[in-house]
């Protein structure tokens, strides 16, 4: 069975698993299907419309389509969710702010102190 296969069936088994689709959507990037992963990680955030990650992976796949106005508002909910959170290790004096985008795109691409990439409590 093909791993895309074993993933729609295990999705059909455990619908409400966020990190099933998460990891999907992983996959069908890794096989350069971004399109169904950004239905995949739509998923993750209707299961988890408070947490900050799905947003943010939202904002990278729309970037990476080349969508920036949609990948604007998605990082930049993104933000405003981490913001709020009693766990945020985000450096809010050397980060970008709403509306400042475009350079928020650049660090979390280039994984920059300040940055979220690769934080996701």
């Amino acid at each position: 069975m093909a791993a895309r296969a074993v993933y729609e069936d295990a999705l059909r088994q455990r619908p409400q698993d966020h990190w099933l689709h998460h990891n999907y959507a992983e996959f069908l990037v890794g096989v350069g299907d971004l399109p169904q992963a950004i239905v995949q990680m739509q998923a993750v955030r209707d299961l988890l419309p408070y947490h900050h990650a799905a947003y943010f992976q939202l904002g990278r796949l729309l970037a990476r389509q080349k969508q920036f106005i949609a990948a604007r508002e998605y990082l930049e909910d993104a933000l405003r969710l981490r913001r709020r959170s009693p766990k945020s290790t985000w450096n809010w004096d050397n980060s970008p702010q709403p509306g400042q985008m475009g350079r928020g795109l650049d660090l979390v691409g280039r994984g920059a102190p300040g940055s979220c990439r690769g934080r996701a409590d």
